[in-house]
């Protein structure tokens, strides 16, 4: 309710300020007027930096340390914007908290709601006098019982309306391009013309080739009917056959992400599977080859952590040279073919045989299925 009222004030004294802003205007001249202008600036400004300081210090107090983000400092690491779009301060806020933020909610669980304004009350109780203290619970619980009520089927906004309407002016700006960086997670804004023609550039490498009709009608047919002959003649059972069969599919989809961590900023594409007619047979031969595969190997790295950890444990270091391979495009660049060689060997090749129902041919057709002559769209 104080809010409420206090930002009706802020709009009435608002109102006020204009129309007296307009009298002025046309009561002095144009010199004395910016001049005036100049002044009210610097004494908000003043004001608003004292206060912003005084409210920052009572929040860290009852915090017992810092709070919310420094969107200053964050910007340059989270924000490469590539465009010529230039950010406004309120579009560069909503981009600093990241593509994880909530920005609107529901609450649905009141015993956690509950409990967390009682657990915050406690700790109230040191610091007041007991009948304060009572007289706090009993409005908190009041208020509580009201809010609640209020917001049963509503969304709570966790944004400023500075934020949200900045929100919107970048979601209805289709002359930018807002995307994921390859690594880490970084905000990338890029023109959208810039984003076709290096996405179009990708197109045209001899890994990709252009068609002139639709092949997913006569793609997810092929697969169906090797997918039924494997369970006619009884090497699937009729749960994994009614898995990896695929009706209705689209079209995978094609998008890109910029490398930020090289030079000339390389795009990489990736090709999205989810809903495309291959893309639940891919999903399982992901999960048959991580069971049957043999035990990582010595130069395995899961990440950089991992990596970090092996080179610590490295003895007379003194004397070694570390060397790092850059390969460039590996994914468009890997031989697909030897790749499932490889994968058929390493499964059909071991000391005892993998605990699968495929023979070395059958499998290789699920993989070809699975990872050969794929049809994908790019939406421009």
């Amino acid at each position: 309710k104080e809010y409420k009222h206090r930002f009706k004030d802020s709009l009435k004294y608002e109102k006020e300020l204009n129309e007296l802003l307009k009298y002025f205007e046309y009561s002095l001249n144009h010199h004395d007027f910016n001049r005036l202008q100049k002044y009210l600036y610097e004494r908000s400004k003043l004001f608003k930096d004292k206060t912003v300081i005084t409210h920052e210090k009572k929040l860290k107090t009852l915090h017992k340390g810092p709070i919310g983000q420094d969107y200053q400092c964050l910007k340059t690491k989270l924000i490469h914007n590539m465009s010529s779009y230039s950010l406004s301060p309120a579009e560069e806020r909503i981009l600093c908290r990241g593509w994880e933020f909530c920005i609107e909610n529901k609450l649905t669980n009141f015993i956690e709601f509950k409990t967390d304004i009682e657990l915050n009350v406690k700790k109230l109780e040191p610091h007041c006098h007991p009948n304060t203290f009572k007289d706090i619970c009993h409005k908190l619980h009041h208020f509580s019982d009201i809010l609640m009520n209020s917001v049963k089927n509503k969304k709570i906004r966790n944004i400023s309306d500075d934020e949200f309407n900045a929100l919107n002016t970048l979601k209805n700006n289709h002359n930018i391009i807002i995307c994921r960086a390859d690594k880490g997670n970084c905000i990338v804004i890029l023109n959208k013309d810039d984003y076709i023609h290096k996405a179009e550039d990708i197109l045209k490498l001899k890994q990709f080739q252009r068609s002139n009709k639709s092949l997913l009608i006569e793609k997810e047919k092929c697969m169906n009917n090797y997918i039924l002959k494997l369970y006619k003649d009884k090497i699937i059972d009729k749960q994994l056959y009614w898995r990896i069969r695929c009706t209705s599919s689209s079209l995978a989809t094609m998008y890109v992400q910029l490398k930020i961590h090289k030079h000339n900023y390389p795009l990489r594409p990736i090709i999205s599977s989810i809903g495309s007619y291959n893309h639940e047979l891919s999903k399982y031969l992901a999960q048959l080859i991580k069971t049957n595969r043999p035990s990582l190997s010595n130069s395995c790295i899961r990440d950089s952590f991992d990596f970090v950890t092996k080179i610590c444990n490295i003895n007379n270091s003194k004397n070694q040279v570390m060397i790092s391979f850059d390969v460039d495009s590996r994914y468009t660049n890997v031989p697909v073919q030897e790749a499932i060689h490889i994968t058929l060997d390493m499964i059909f090749k071991r000391p005892s045989p993998a605990p699968i129902s495929f023979d070395r041919l059958q499998l290789k057709q699920l993989l070809e299925i699975s990872l050969c002559n794929i049809p994908f769209r790019f939406f421009k």
